[in-house]
C-alpha cells in the first residue's frame, strides 16, 4: 500500500505542474473555457486523491481551490487577476503538503487558516456575484429533451 501512496503523490504533483503552467495561461486567457476546465478537473483529481488518503489539511485547500475554479466554469466568479494569485499562492502550499506526504508520508505540523480565509473571501465574492451574474457557463452539461 505505501507504494501506491508515494505513487499517487508523485502523480499529484505532476499534476500540480500542469495546474501552475495553466494558470499563466489562464492570465494571458482569462476567457478560454478550455483552460477553466481543464484546471477544474485537475484540481478535483487532486482533491479526491487527498481526500481518499485522509490528507485533510490538503484536502481542505484543494476542495477550496475546486470550489473557486467551478466558480470560473459557471461563470459565478469572474476571473481576476487578485483570484489567479490567490489560487497560485495555494498551490505553493499544496505543492509543499503533497512533497512533504511523498517524503515522509504525512502531512506536516501545522496549519492554513490564513490561506483558507483568503481562499473563502474569493469564494464569498463568488457567492455575491451568483445573483448578479447571468451569462452562459464555460461550460456545458448536456441537455434533456423530455417528450
Amino acid at each position: 500500500m505505501d507504494d501506491i501512496f508515494y505513487d499517487e503523490m508523485r502523480k499529484s504533483i505532476e499534476c500540480l505542474e500542469k495546474i501552475e503552467k495553466q494558470l499563466t495561461l489562464l492570465e494571458q486567457n482569462p476567457n478560454d473555457p478550455d483552460i477553466v476546465n481543464s484546471l477544474h478537473n485537475h484540481m478535483k483529481n487532486i482533491a479526491n486523491t487527498s481526500s481518499f488518503w485522509g490528507l485533510s489539511r490538503l484536502t481542505d485547500i484543494t476542495q477550496s481551490i475546486k470550489n473557486i475554479l467551478h466558480g470560473f466554469c459557471d461563470n459565478r466568479l469572474e476571473i481576476k487577476a487578485e483570484y489567479i494569485s490567490t489560487i497560485i499562492e495555494s498551490i505553493r502550499q499544496v505543492r509543499f503538503l503533497f512533497e512533504t506526504a511523498h517524503e515522509t508520508g504525512d502531512e506536516p505540523e501545522g496549519n492554513e487558516n490564513a490561506l483558507l480565509a483568503q481562499l473563502e473571501t474569493v469564494l464569498t465574492n463568488q457567492m455575491q456575484g451568483a445573483t448578479t451574474k447571468k451569462q452562459t457557463p464555460a461550460f456545458r452539461t448536456p441537455s434533456l429533451t423530455i417528450k
